[in-house]
């Protein structure tokens, strides 16, 4: 190939890339019509900034309510406006999220990897979506924020493979940007960070400039969010109206009840996300294993690098495999106690009972991760973003609001997970995994959109 069909096949797919980023930009802007903006917050941001400028609203939020800055200066600036603006720049940062997974999990960002990421973000559960992506006051604070903090991780995985990255003050304002919104972006953003920033030193024995900025703004942002006077003044009001009494509870009750909470939001939000990269993983290690033998027979030293599979790899897939049919099938199985209950152990009620669920669905998870450790390349990354998914859902269990976000606590965790489903495509590449995710992403976005029609915006957030 000449230096003319080079440049030719290269400017092909960099209109392919193009092509499929507007595509899911279009497709969420066209959505995000059917979304008017709701009484409550939306309705009270705008009142308010009908009576100041949008500086003064922010610093007077800042004082009285929030630290999350970022997320206060976005809305500031597209609440008064029509709608139509803020439907712009949020097709326009869910874009940007689904260009930044690709981005760090397939490392070469395609037409593939775009459309595979945006069927993927569709696998998040109706009520996920709808508080967290396509309602204003939520999305500012949910989606904003973590669109800037995954695209500020490029950096880091940039790094971490030895690449070079243009524009890296991008990234570091990204960071800081970020870490100012919803309280569990900021800890994770500084957390990869400074991980990443050791685990270079450690290899390199130097600092990674670029990292270290990250880290370090990322770290400015969340001490911005802390120190914020008004957070006390809002944890005060939030505590009298949804959790009167919540600060006079002991550390460990928050934490006790925080875990019952954490295992029935993901049972009940993320179920389905987490059902679909079990599958995707173990179809893909099975079929890898099925190239292996093909490779075998035909000599095909580049197929016969595949990793052969141990004992210890078959019992992880049955084991998650049995529970996967266990979970899908309970409704109907009517065992002893549900796998989707989780509560407080009740006086008189049998341990077991009361525990079996909080084992299965540990015992489900952990051999999962182990899995997923042992075939992908970047094993401790896998680890790391499990970790902070869980870890994410953690922070909720210092918060009075703790049962009243609703579904929308889980987005961060989600996101996460969508990290390691696109990780595990980029690793097998398998083409009945590219299908899969598309049929449901599109059935999902069918049901989402008939529903919305059929039983109105304000019913689906705030029921």
């Amino acid at each position: 190939m000449n230096q003319a069909q080079l440049m030719k096949v290269l400017h092909k797919d960099k209109f392919r890339t193009g092509s499929a980023l507007f595509v899911c930009w279009l497709t969420t802007f066209a959505i995000s019509f059917l979304v008017l903006r709701a009484p409550g917050d939306d309705a009270k941001y705008a009142r308010e900034l009908r009576r100041m400028n949008g500086i003064q609203w922010v610093i007077m939020r800042y004082k009285t309510w929030s630290g999350r800055v970022f997320s206060e200066i976005s809305a500031a600036f597209t609440v008064p406006f029509p709608q139509t603006v803020w439907r712009f720049f949020n097709a326009l940062f869910l874009t940007l999220l689904v260009y930044s997974i690709a981005r760090i999990a397939f490392h070469k960002v395609q037409a593939s990897s775009v459309l595979f990421v945006y069927a993927a973000y569709w696998l998040l559960a109706p009520t996920i979506l709808l508080n967290s992506s396509f309602w204003l006051a939520g999305a500012v604070v949910y989606l904003w924020p973590a669109s800037l903090a995954v695209f500020s991780g490029i950096l880091l995985s940039d790094a971490v493979r030895g690449q070079n990255t243009k524009y890296k003050f991008l990234y570091v304002i990204a960071a800081f940007l970020g870490s100012m919104g919803v309280e569990q972006v900021g800890p994770c953003v500084v957390a990869f960070s400074l991980i990443t920033l050791i685990y270079l030193y450690v290899k390199q024995h130097k600092v990674n400039v670029g990292v270290a900025a990250n880290a370090c703004a990322s770290i400015v942002g969340l001490i911005i969010e802390l120190v914020c006077p008004g957070s006390k003044l809002r944890s005060v009001s939030e505590t009298k109206h949804w959790y009167p009494n919540f600060d006079q509870l002991p550390l460990t009750t928050k934490i006790y009840k925080g875990v019952v909470w954490q295992y029935g939001e993901v049972a009940n939000y993320l179920f389905g996300l987490i059902a679909f990269t079990t599958v995707a993983a173990v179809v893909s290690i099975v079929a890898s294993r099925h190239n292996e033998h093909a490779a075998s027979a035909q000599n095909d030293s580049s197929l016969n690098e595949q990793r052969t599979l141990q004992p210890l790899d078959y019992g992880l897939m049955g084991v998650v495999v049995g529970q996967l049919i266990l979970l899908a099938a309970e409704p109907k199985m009517q065992l002893w106690t549900s796998l989707f209950i989780f509560k407080v152990h009740g006086p008189g009620e049998p341990v077991a009972d009361w525990l079996f669920p909080y084992i299965f669905w540990t015992v489900f998870v952990a051999c999962l991760v182990v899995l997923l450790m042992r075939f992908l390349e970047h094993k401790y990354v896998v680890l790391l973003l499990a970790l902070a998914s869980l870890c994410a859902g953690m922070v909720m269990y210092f918060s009075p609001t703790i049962y009243a976000t609703g579904a929308r606590s889980m987005y961060v965790s989600a996101v996460l997970i969508i990290i390691i489903l696109a990780m595990i495509q980029s690793k097998f590449r398998n083409k009945v995994i590219y299908i899969a995710v598309f049929i449901p992403a599109v059935l999902n976005i069918i049901s989402f959109i008939t529903r919305i029609m059929r039983v109105g915006y304000q019913l689906y957030i705030f029921g």
